[in-house]
């Protein structure tokens, strides 16, 4: 997806829409692309352009309605980008695993936590505990004789 925006089309959606001009500017298009590329995120991308989190929101919101579209187009270059920078930080990270083998590491542990994570099964263990425990709680409000909902849970269950 190219970084440069097509014509302005202020008719996303076949009708001219009354109001302001948009802020959306091929400068500003090609601005936000540029931050996103460098590796910022869409939040940081939107303060350093002085964009409101709502109206970036808004224009991509358009972009899914109107594929076709000016907005929609930013959308794609948006996306484009963000998938852009990912592989190029990935391509940095494996290139600097080649000397220093911490960073396959980091990649892995991230890549495939249930496999590589440093906490890989503390959170199956906590689940199964948390489990035990409802189960527990539940049998003990029976036998007290209070009505399930004495707990917050209907069914004394995980959900």
């Amino acid at each position: 997806m190219s970084t440069v925006p097509p014509p302005a089309d202020p008719d996303d959606g076949g009708r001219r829409r009354p109001g302001r001009p948009t802020k959306l500017t091929d400068e500003l298009w090609q601005l936000f692309v540029e931050l996103l590329l460098e590796g910022c995120f869409r939040s940081t991308a939107c303060r350093n352009l002085g964009v409101g989190k709502t109206t970036f929101t808004r224009w991509m919101q358009a972009g899914k309605r109107y594929p076709r579209g000016r907005y929609g187009q930013f959308r794609a270059a948006v996306e484009g980008a963000e998938a852009r920078a990912e592989a190029n930080a990935l391509r940095l990270i494996l290139a600097a695993g080649k000397k220093d083998p911490k960073y396959l590491v980091w990649w892995l542990e991230r890549k495939y936590p249930g496999r590589y994570g440093q906490c890989r099964g503390e959170l199956s263990d906590l689940k199964r505990k948390l489990c035990e425990l409802e189960k527990e709680v539940g049998k003990a409000v029976r036998d007290l004789g209070l009505p399930n909902d004495a707990i917050g849970e209907s069914d004394g269950g995980a959900g």
